[in-house]
């Protein structure tokens, strides 16, 4: 259940990307001897920062095996932590093929996944190809949103391509995670999801483009599809917000506009309670 823990100007803020690990891992560039990212490192940057809940997001595994063992660990995690974490998103990897849907059914049905994330790129696997469909289908099957890795300089999973299918895909809720990381490109990126009203568009990631990423978003879009997410604890949650911050103070964001982007829009779309 969500509690209220720490308010940002009367905001509740849920982070709609982020992630744990078991154990530290070496830096990749190596610029320091390790990455924490566990369940408390997270939960202190929350506090630092202010966020109240987090979505936590698995990715990164190479074996059916490692899979399921990571989303038991991210289910698990989220129901530990359940005054912080308000969910998990499981990883889904259509080159597993049958496995992947049932992996699916599993973490929805018996571990509460909110959704599932695709990683063309790590997997070598357009998203827009035949291989995601029956993974699309059964997440509208399901309910559940579909999160996607989105870089424009990827040949797997660039914004064009989460378009395309969320063309084919008219019932599925995507949400375009990073917006095209690529800072020459955010200002393009509400034009070209514009007509598809299923695409979501999540702000990790996104350098320092607080009246692209946000503001123009809102004015082309509309607030409720535009999601807030730091992808901490590797990226900066603090910094994340700060662009928030900027785009109020400095380029006309509204409040109201605010509420939804920081938490009213992921509760919604991922089924959350969220206070009035």
């Amino acid at each position: 259940m969500i509690c209220d823990h720490n308010l940002i100007d009367d905001v509740f803020v849920i982070d709609a990307h982020t992630h744990v690990m078991e154990k530290t891992i070496p830096t990749n560039p190596p610029v320091k001897e390790e990455w924490n990212f566990t369940p408390q490192t997270l939960i202190e940057r929350m506090d630092e920062t202010g966020v109240d809940m987090s979505i936590i997001i698995n990715t990164g595994e190479r074996t059916k095996e490692e899979n399921i063992k990571q989303n038991n660990y991210y289910a698990e995690k989220a129901k530990q932590h359940s005054n912080r974490i308000a969910g998990f998103i499981a990883s889904c990897i259509p080159p597993f093929g049958e496995f992947a849907l049932l992996e699916m059914d599993r973490c929805v049905k018996e571990l509460s996944a909110k959704g599932i994330k695709l990683y063309p790129f790590a997997w070598g696997y357009p998203v827009d190809s035949e291989i995601t469909y029956p993974f699309i289908e059964r997440a509208i099957k399901h309910k559940i949103a579909i999160y996607i890795h989105s870089d424009f300089n990827s040949k797997y999973n660039n914004p064009y391509q989460i378009t395309r299918l969320a063309d084919i895909f008219p019932d599925a809720t995507l949400i375009m995670a990073h917006m095209g990381y690529d800072v020459d490109m955010y200002p393009l990126v509400p034009d070209i999801v514009k007509k598809y009203e299923n695409v979501i568009l999540e702000t990790s990631a996104t350098m320092s483009w607080p009246q692209y990423v946000y503001v123009k978003s809102v004015k082309t879009l509309g607030s409720d599809r535009i999601v807030f997410g730091s992808d901490a604890p590797p990226l900066d949650m603090a910094l994340a917000l700060k662009q928030v911050e900027q785009a109020e103070k400095l380029w006309g964001l509204k409040k109201e506009d605010k509420k939804q982007i920081l938490g009213a829009n992921i509760a919604k779309i991922l089924g959350l309670s969220y206070p009035k």
